[in-house]
């Protein structure tokens, strides 16, 4: 269950605060150490040495830190990606804030001898092991806490922990620094390391209160689990990335390594400063750094946080040699301002760093790969330490090259080669390994810029954007994330609306494609049984005399009756002629058509279960096949020819892509039979994709028909389904297998769906079911228990039951989390039905479309009660139910702009108000286009809004779909519309 926005924001709040203090707590035990380092350990843990080789001595534990800092990046970075970063931060800051303290108690050299400078050094280990998990973990729990849009904020906070810790460092120290210098090295300077217990103790109380990262909790709830070896994967993917985190960590911290402990050394030790002066310096540097951070976040926010960045670190550089002419002067207030142009400059670089690396990475090796990088760079400081050479080279670190493009993305001369041009290069890129806000798209060219848009990106955190930036298929950001970047295309939407691209969850394409070839039968082309004979007649006169005449889309509820296989004989003229009727579940033949199937002049044709075969009063078939029953002619033409499927997909495609349409799911394919063209279906999805007709993601339904008992599969296990092993979830973001279809019933405009009671009109008939109930539960068990995400078509309410039962069932003997199993339709369903479902997690699909088309048969099917409980929407909203958006086209129109119209308005084509309450609002009817339908095929981690990491999908509109009158949403139009950054589609809409 989602949190609230109140919670979250609270939650945000705390885990920002934690982060804070935690991140103080590291800075002020840093400093401390730092400035005991300069001030006292050298002449009590290395008292036989000269002043200067005791110096180097105590640096030298100062380096140790830095030297177990990486180790204690990788080791808690690791266990924070495969644990969570919550349990890994309160560990780090027990282990730091102890070994301090213990470091406050360690006995000098005076009183246990070499023992003194062996336990400093190993406290000092355990300390910089503690710190290496310490910062990386504040910063991701800040960020991951955080909406979207104010990470850069939060992480700034996060920063301000170092001049806090510097702050009360620097207080601590002046105060003990007034004491005599007996005091002061005997027992004052223990007094920081002992107040780390306290500051510790402050931070554990808030810590623990903070629950895990919003964002880790979203990875774990969608199964995206680290690798076992995380730092082995970032090396192997993203090596280029983790060296710019390295050396932008470097720059980061090299500031406040040098004032902080270089200076104070130099100065109090070789120019003769007093040490009072130079702390009371570095208080007044850390108030200025404390106050400046948040204005340079502010101006990030203004100018672009990369530009001010690179600003930052150019003037950083260019103020060294005057920065230090100026301390070398001996004067308290030269050398104040000579620090503080280098503190100035650092610092706007500082601030911005955490909110820079926290999402530079995949969440799942964020830990290891983002922030836990900081370590590193703290050990890279090391060959810049002041004790050495007393200078420091600061450098910016590697910069990223533009991401090389794989071979064949270009041919010689920079064209793309025919095939990648055919599919609009949406084949997959190795895309970057990151999506932060920031980061990939300012340092790299990207593929596309749309800009100039009104974007609805359904995404809580940025609901609205005007610019949308591409690399890889993926969004990378959004406004001000990607100003200033050039793109290899630029597109102007000229102040056009856009949606996320519209997913049909239950579209069948290739059908559709099918019929667009066939003959049309709708309504709207033949209005009266009449037409469609003279539709007939004209067709065949223009096809040879064998060969079939196909056509599709009839509604005997509309022109008064089925046609009959005497009177198209007339009509086609010797011809086969086959006619499938709107809902896809009946279909009607002609003479010559029952004779290719081996039923000569319609005699000897048997009954089928589940089906039914309309007689004449002589017994003879008269045309009308039902269900399972059109098998006994369809069998004559099909399987279909790989090349007519490729052509239907194509013709789908091509229609669904003017209408917006990103993402579909086909239900059911290769069972010749019953839903399908033929076994070699999935063969024909992959030409389609390979020959680039087909750029609408698809995710395809294998018939559960086709599926088998395939013997042992080790283990003393049975592998229920297809040969290979293969199961819903295979394939990639272009073509993938999805559940399994089975149909369970019929149609309740054919009054084949199988009803509780008989229909309205019909009295004596309740439909029936398609498969004896005993083999549907066991074909749904074992697709369940084989890993199969199951769709069952069910529209009647008896259907339902039987569809629940199974799902119950198979549950109950294999549990499995988010099975995420669909009821196709869900047509006719009573309240206690939506609670089953709901409790059982499983995903309703009905079509708004329907409402308008076939709205007024379902009335006349149902009678005015029953009709109240058709094809619910609102009741499956309030009580919990994740609501798809799909058409069931070709059996109603695929638009869905017409859909969402449907939804919202739910008016039959008659005027008829069809269950008015189960009216959804025009956002929660685009959401379910969205969002809904990307949930049922176990894809909203990638699609339904425009967010960075997200699919770059999108239909660019008319009109603002949220804003105008409901009754128009049907009216408007689909100017654009993109997948993966390309335009597959353009009316115009775009410059």
């Amino acid at each position: 269950m989602p949190q609230s926005t109140t919670s979250a924001g609270r939650n945000a709040r705390r885990a920002t605060t934690a982060s804070f203090i935690g991140t103080a707590v590291e800075w002020y035990d840093f400093y401390i150490y730092g400035t005991a380092t300069a001030l006292v350990f050298g002449k009590l843990f290395f008292p036989g040495a000269d002043a200067a080789a005791g110096t180097l001595a105590a640096f030298a534990t100062f380096w140790v830190g830095f030297l177990a800092r990486p180790l204690g990046g990788l080791i808690f970075g690791h266990i924070g990606d495969r644990v969570g970063r919550k349990n890994v931060l309160v560990t780090t800051l027990v282990l730091m804030g102890t070994a301090t303290t213990l470091i406050g108690l360690l006995p000098t050299h005076a009183s246990i001898g070499v023992a003194a400078p062996v336990l400093l050094v190993l406290l000092r280990a355990v300390q910089g092991i503690a710190v290496g998990g310490e910062w990386g973990g504040a910063v991701l729990m800040a960020t991951e806490n955080t909406e979207q849009k104010r990470r850069g904020v939060a992480g700034m906070w996060v920063q301000q922990g170092s001049p806090a810790g510097s702050i009360l460092a620097t207080l601590v120290f002046i105060a003990v620094g007034h004491l005599p210098d007996d005091a002061f090295m005997s027992w004052g300077w223990r007094v920081p390391f002992l107040l780390s217990a306290l500051l510790v103790v402050i931070g554990l109380v808030i810590r623990l209160k903070v629950t895990e990262s919003t964002d880790f909790r979203a990875a774990k709830q969608q199964e995206e689990a680290a690798p076992k070896i995380p730092v082995v994967e970032l090396l192997r993917t993203s090596w280029p990335l983790v060296l710019l985190g390295v050396g932008a960590s470097a720059m980061g911290i090299s500031s406040a390594y040098f004032t902080n402990t270089f200076v104070l050394s130099w100065a109090t030790s070789d120019l003769g400063v007093d040490r009072q002066t130079m702390l009371d310096i570095l208080l007044v540097l850390a108030v200025m750094q404390f106050l400046w951070q948040p204005l340079a976040a502010l101006l990030a926010q203004r100018v672009g946080a990369v530009r001010l960045m690179a600003g930052a670190l150019i003037a950083n550089i260019l103020v060294a040699v005057p920065m230090f002419l100026l301390i070398a002067t001996r004067d308290s207030v030269l050398i104040g301002v000579g620090l503080a142009l280098g503190v100035l400059t650092g610092c706007s670089y500082y601030a911005l760093l955490a909110g820079f690396l926290s999402q530079a990475f995949p969440v799942r090796v964020r830990y290891t790969g983002g922030p836990g990088r900081q370590p590193l760079a703290g050990g890279r400081l090391l060959h810049r330490a002041p004790a050495a050479d007393h200078g420091l080279r600061a450098g910016p670190g590697p910069l990223p090259r533009r991401p090389r493009r794989r071979p064949g993305d270009r041919c010689a001369g920079g064209r793309r080669p025919a095939h990648r041009r055919l599919t609009g290069d949406l084949r997959p890129r190795d895309p970057p390994s990151s999506y932060h806000p920031l980061f990939p798209r300012t340092l790299m060219h990207l593929d596309a810029l749309f800009t100039n848009g009104r974007f609805t990106t359904l995404d809580a955190s940025r609901p609205t954007a005007h610019t949308v930036g591409v690399f890889a298929g993926r969004v990378v950001g959004l406004d001000d994330e990607v100003a200033g970047c050039t793109a290899d295309r630029v597109h102007d939407l000229r102040g056009a609306p856009a949606v996320p691209g519209f997913n049909d969850a239950h579209q069948h394409l290739s059908m559709r494609g099918r019929r667009l070839l066939q003959l049309d039968l709708h309504t709207g082309t033949v209005p009266t049984l009449d037409a469609l004979y003279a539709a007939v007649r004209e067709r065949a006169a223009r096809l040879g005399p064998d060969e079939w005449l196909f056509g599709a889309g009839y509604d005997q509820n509309k022109i008064g009756a089925h046609p009959t296989a005497a009177a198209l004989d007339e009509a086609a003229q010797g011809r086969p002629v086959w006619l499938e009727h709107v809902s896809c579940h009946m279909g009607v033949a002609n003479t010559a058509a029952f004779a290719r199937a081996g039923f000569t002049d319609r005699t000897g044709v048997p009954d089928v279960a589940g089906g039914h075969v309309e007689r004449d009063t002589g017994g003879r078939a008269a045309g009308l096949l039902q269900e399972t029953a059109q098998h006994l002619v369809t069998r004559a033409f099909r399987p279909t020819p790989v090349d007519s499927i490729v052509a239907a997909i194509a013709a789908g495609n091509d229609k669904g892509v003017t209408e917006g349409i990103t993402s579909v799911t086909e239900p059911g394919i290769a069972a010749a039979d019953h839903v399908g063209h033929g076994p070699a279906d999935l063969h024909a999805f992959h030409r389609a994709v390979e020959e680039g007709v087909l750029s609408i993601r698809t995710t395809v339904m294998p018939y559960m028909t086709v599926l088998h008992d395939a013997g042992p599969a080790g283990g003393g296990d049975t592998w229920f389904g297809l040969d290979t092993g293969l199961r819903s979830g295979f394939g990639d973001d272009r073509l993938k297998i999805g559940a399994t279809k089975i149909a369970t019933d019929g149609s309740l405009i054919g009054r084949s769906a199988h009803m509780c009671c008989g229909y309205h009109d019909e009295p004596d008939n309740s439909g029936f079911l398609l498969f004896d109930e005993d083999r549907l539960h066991h074909m749904i068990n074992e697709a369940h228990r084989c890993g199969w995400q199951v769709a069952a078509h069910a529209i009647g309410d008896a259907a339902i039951d039987v569809v629940l039962d199974a799902f119950e069932a198979a549950q109950a003997a294999h549990p499995r989390p988010d099975a995420r199993h669909r009821i196709e339709h869900f047509a006719v369903a009573s309240d206690e039905q939506v609670r089953r479902l709901v409790a059982g997690g499983v995903v309703p699909v009905p079509q708004g479309r329907f409402v308008s088309e076939i709205g007024d048969g379902m009335i006349t099917a149902l009678g005015p009660e029953r009709a109240t409980r058709c094809y619910r929407m609102r009741s499956l909203l309030d009580a919990g139910a994740v609501l798809p958006g799909s058409s069931d086209a070709p059996v109603a129109h695929g638009s869905p702009l017409l859909g969402i119209h449907d939804m919202v308005n739910r008016r039959t084509a008659g005027g008829a108000p069809l269950a008015p309450a189960e009216a959804v609002t025009a956002e929660q009817a685009l959401y379910a286009y969205t969002v809904g339908s990307a949930y049922a095929e176990h894809a909203e981690d990638r699609k339904g809004r425009l967010a960075p990491g997200m699919l770059a999908d999108f239909a660019v509109l008319s009109d603002d779909l949220l804003a105008v009158d409901p009754g128009r949403i049907g009216a408007l139009s689909v100017g654009a519309t993109v997948i993966g950054g390309r335009v597959v589609h353009d009316a115009g809409a775009l410059d």
